[in-house]
């Protein structure tokens, strides 16, 4: 009975000589839409291993595409039935988030109602400080204390020097005690002033606090979560109203899959028969070419005999 050798006893037995570089594949480049692609053979009829194998990749690379469109698909119906796909547990973590954010705002709403007061209470004081300054400086006529010192000087001098009138002398020491309170009242300004300053620095503080840039950052992110949640929605909603054509392109998409994979196994035994009847041909023909041989060595050796006995006869004429 013939021998006949698997792919798999090729790479677990002696070799036939390898074909030559000139052997070439003798059918045309495979055609993929066929259902069961033809086993490109070299010369000897050896069945080609790189095309065959050139021929599984392109079907694999055609199986992996279908797959990421088909995962894509069935999260899309997902979230269009409310399952659980990708989007779905996206929502899920942008929701969580959005409560965490909420909770600190919540806890930071109380802490800037605090500040809120507070800031307000300074700046009814601020106005009422710069209120008052400025009546105060509206009373006296002068701006600074070397002002009133040079006019107090001025109208000492005068009195001093003994040229002024009576009445015009009692005018000047009145003016010159009426400048001296105005000059303690001048001091009070730099203090006025200096109250001003404090009440501003501490408005500006408690703005610092309102600007905190860690509540700006919870609060871009909170409408960054919002706009994707929207998105999300948005998604859903048309996913749910295509409902019915998603689950025609995940039919569609798991029947070309399907076919796909009986050609690819198809395409494996298509090879693995080709491999086996080329070694079954090349045993047959061993076996053919021994027969030959034995049946030549058996005439021959019957032709061997022959030559004595006719020899004999030969004598015997």
């Amino acid at each position: 009975m013939p021998i006949t050798k698997t792919a798999f006893d090729v790479g677990h037995s002696a070799k036939p000589k390898a074909a030559s570089r000139s052997e070439a594949p003798t059918l045309a480049s495979w055609e993929k839409d066929t259902p069961d692609a033809s086993i490109p053979t070299l010369a000897g009829g050896k069945p080609d291993k790189k095309a065959y194998e050139a021929q599984q990749n392109d079907i694999k690379k055609e199986i992996d595409a279908l797959q990421v469109k088909l995962s894509a698909t069935r999260d899309k119906i997902s979230l269009a039935t409310g399952g659980f796909g990708s989007s779905n547990d996206r929502r899920t973590e942008l929701r969580a988030e959005l409560d965490d954010i909420r909770r600190y705002q919540k806890d930071d709403k109380l802490s800037r109602g605090k500040v809120l007061n507070q800031l307000k209470a300074h700046q009814e004081s601020l106005q009422k400080q710069i209120k008052d300054l400025e009546a105060a400086k509206s009373r006296i006529p002068f701006k600074t204390v070397a002002e009133v010192d040079a006019h107090i000087a001025k109208l000492e001098k005068q009195v001093k020097s003994g040229s002024m009138k009576v009445a015009d002398e009692k005018r000047a020491l009145a003016e010159i005690s009426t400048s001296r309170r105005s000059r303690r009242a001048v001091e009070g300004f730099k203090a006025g002033q200096a109250s001003i300053d404090s009440t501003k620095h501490a408005i500006e503080e408690l703005k610092k606090e309102l600007d905190d840039p860690v509540a700006k950052a919870a609060s871009e992110r909170y409408e960054a979560i919002k706009a994707e949640l929207d998105e999300l929605q948005r998604q859903g909603d048309e996913a749910a109203a295509g409902r019915k054509k998603l689950f025609s392109e995940r039919d569609s998409i798991q029947a070309q899959l399907t076919a796909l994979f009986e050609k690819k196994r198809s395409h494996n035994l298509q090879y693995r028969e080709a491999n086996d009847r080329h070694w079954q041909k090349i045993s047959e023909e061993r076996q053919r070419r021994a027969e030959k041989a034995r049946q030549q060595r058996g005439a021959d050796e019957q032709a061997k005999a022959q030559i004595p006995a006719s020899r004999a006869q030969i004598e015997d004429l």
